[in-house]
């Protein structure tokens, strides 16, 4: 049996290094701890080419510890090529060497007797030539292929989908049939997903880091066995990584922040990516520059840089004077129905002093 641990979309930045070579050494300490043969990365270890140049020495001490026995194949991907000045392979990352041969190259190795076949394609954004390239079949039982792209079978929409703007670089999965692949690492979309075309399984990790909004529950790397034909895959959780939180902060009528903030902060712990969405309707738009700064001080460095939202905040001039507005704030008080959810109440209170905006004319 072939022990491999498959992971991609690192995006280590050295604006944030602490968080993303925490999520590296993670993934090598797994790597060590399940005694891997292969630790595969599938592009976008770094989220720049100025990224990696800035963080190759870092980078080259984490991997240090890798066992003698473990191998790193690593292929670069979109993001470690937008911006690049010379290539990849003239940094020097220790134990780990990007693969950039183009448009593939075939690796052969052995692994207690048994024979295992990389085939590893490099970042292209046109993989339409593939049946030109003149892919031998496999000499191993199982070939395993590492490819940064958008495969057209595992395409789909979400906020873990590859970005927009990256949609053209697109590999159909009759690449992986016609190539003889047992076991496909794949790259570039940031959501966990398989699926199985013909013989081959078609994989991807998901992003082992939270890079963007949207980007929820744990993260991931896959632990992959193959023996043989056969191949077997575990997701384990990173913990390091963290998570996306959503946490909505609505302003009171007047302009004061809820009393439960606290408690709405609460799940949001050091690696969390947290996006704070102030609501409500507030007299003056000056107040809410403050707000969101007394917000990112009560939140002080309790989760990486925050993202702050604040379009669903409106501004109704005269809004104390309005006393139609008072008592619907205060009715809303008294007759909370059991059971509804604070966000929900929130919002209610949003809708209500809009429409009451709209009648009076309050001004933006």
């Amino acid at each position: 049996m072939v022990k491999l641990i498959h992971t991609a979309y690192v995006h280590l930045k050295a604006d944030e290094q602490d968080y993303g070579l925490a999520v590296l050494r993670e993934i090598v300490g797994i790597a060590t701890g399940e005694h891997a043969d292969f630790l595969l990365i599938c592009g976008d270890l770094f989220d720049s080419f100025a990224d990696a140049y800035a963080l190759r020495h870092e980078v080259a001490e984490v991997v240090k510890t890798c066992p003698d026995g473990m191998e790193i194949l690593y292929i670069p991907g979109n993001h470690e090529e937008h911006g690049k000045t010379t290539g990849l392979a003239t940094l020097d990352f220790g134990k780990l060497r990007p693969i950039t041969a183009s448009p593939f190259s075939l690796l052969e190795r052995t692994v207690r007797g048994e024979p295992v076949e990389f085939l590893v394609v490099g970042y292209a954004g046109d993989y339409s030539g593939w049946r030109e390239w003149g892919v031998r079949p496999p000499v191993a039982p199982c070939r395993i292929a590492l490819v940064h792209a958008m495969v057209q079978s595992l395409a789909y929409a979400g906020p873990e989908a590859a970005e927009p703007e990256e949609d053209g670089t697109i590999m159909g999965s009759e690449f992986f049939l016609r190539t003889g692949v047992g076991y496909a690492a794949l790259g570039h979309v940031h959501g966990r997903r398989e699926v199985r075309q013909g013989e081959a399984l078609l994989a991807y990790p998901g992003s082992a880091t939270v890079w963007r909004r949207g980007e929820r529950g744990p993260r991931c790397v896959s632990v992959v066995e193959v023996s043989g034909k056969e191949v077997r895959t575990v997701e384990k959780p990173l913990g390091r990584a963290g998570e996306y939180r959503q946490v909505e902060i609505p302003l009171s009528l007047d302009g004061s922040l809820p009393g439960d903030l606290d408690q709405r902060l609460a799940p949001c712990g050091a690696d969390d990516l947290a996006e704070l969405i102030f609501t409500g309707v507030v007299e003056d738009e000056h107040s809410v520059e403050s707000l969101v700064g007394a917000v990112r001080s009560r939140l002080g460095t309790r989760t990486r840089e925050p993202i702050i939202r604040t379009e669903r905040v409106e501004v109704f001039s005269g809004l104390a004077q309005q006393a139609l507005a008072g008592l619907f704030v205060q009715a809303l008080g008294q007759h909370q129905p059991a059971g509804v959810r604070p966000e929900a109440l929130a919002r209610a209170r949003e809708l209500g002093l809009l429409s009451i905006k709209k009648i009076m004319g309050g001004a933006r």
